[in-house]
Order: structure tokens, then sequence, then C-alpha cells
């Protein structure tokens, strides 16, 4: 393809950027845009699960209420997403 691009470069993981905006012009640097925008907010979706399920089973649970049900498990789940959200 002979893409405009160096060899610290390839190293750094451009390729696929520059073969997008080779083969589909500025439309695919939007496509790559939308894809990385995609892969952070998934990992930040991800880490606001996680947290809220440690919290909620792992600090709530065995700690403040051992009785606690679904619901009330399910409220300090959203409430810890609010508050590190």
């Amino acid at each position: 393809l002979r893409l405009p691009i160096t060899a610290v470069e390839a190293a750094a993981g451009l390729v696929p950027p520059a073969v997008a905006t080779h083969l589909f012009g500025t439309a695919g640097s939007v496509m790559m845009s939308i894809m990385l925008f995609m892969a952070i907010t998934s990992t930040g979706s991800a880490e606001g699960i996680a947290l809220s399920s440690i919290v909620a089973y792992d600090i709530y649970r065995p700690y403040f209420k051992p009785t606690a049900t679904g619901i009330e498990i399910l409220m300090v789940s959203k409430s810890t997403i609010i508050v590190f959200g």
C-alpha cells in the first residue's frame, strides 16, 4: 500500500488508522475515531460495573447488612455508579 508511515509510527500501533485513512479517506479517519471512542467508553463502563459489584457484594453485604435483599444490593450498586461515575 505504500503508506506514509515511519517504522517508529508503525511500532507505536498507528498502522490501522493509516490504512483506514488511506483506503477510505476522511471516512476512514472518522471510523477509527468512533471505534476508539467506543473502546474507551466500553472500558469505562466495565470499570464502573466492577467497582459497583465490589462495593455491593464484597463490602456492603458482608460488613453492613448481611441480610440485604436484591433490591437493596441493586440500589447500592446504582448509588456507587452515581458517586464514582
